[in-house]
């Protein structure tokens, strides 16, 4: 197998276009908050079901990594990562317990939505968002550059 000069520029782009998202995505992550977000899909005209979905997900994860690190620091205190036998057992015994909540934080989760008569739709903010012409601006220059280069 040969590397052409065509596979290394494909490889490059791909490479360079794989950065440029990471970018933007972390861009957009540490500059707009959830309810922001969300708003945004919600004026994108996403489905509700699925504005709800990513709710949900992004809330548990939260708590499943809390919980996750509670009972790592627990077990880590109580000396259980010391030996190759006890990291295992210890391993085992924290994601079955992380399992466990998790199921029941879901049940619990449920009936408490059940509960308060929860209509289909997560409450969320509304936001004004004033950066339509600032996305669009950008949005030009990126493909005039293309275009150019």
């Amino acid at each position: 197998m040969d590397v052409s000069e065509r596979g290394v520029r494909t490889a490059t782009t791909a490479g360079l276009r794989a950065i440029a998202s990471l970018s933007v995505l972390s861009f957009l992550s540490l500059t707009t908050t959830v309810p922001q977000l969300v708003a945004a899909l919600d004026e994108l005209r996403l489905p509700e079901s699925i504005i709800e979905l990513m709710l949900l997900v992004y809330r548990g994860v939260q708590v499943l990594v809390e919980q996750a690190v509670r009972l790592d620091t627990a077990a880590r205190l109580r000396g259980g990562f010391e030996s190759r036998r006890t990291l295992f057992r210890t391993t085992k015994l924290v994601a079955s317990s992380l399992l466990v909540s998790s199921l029941d934080r879901a049940e619990a989760f449920g009936t408490a939505m059940e509960s308060r008569n929860y209509a289909g739709r997560m409450p969320v903010p509304e936001y004004e968002s004033g950066g339509h012409a600032t996305a669009g601006f950008v949005l030009v220059v990126l493909v005039a550059a293309r275009w150019i280069a």
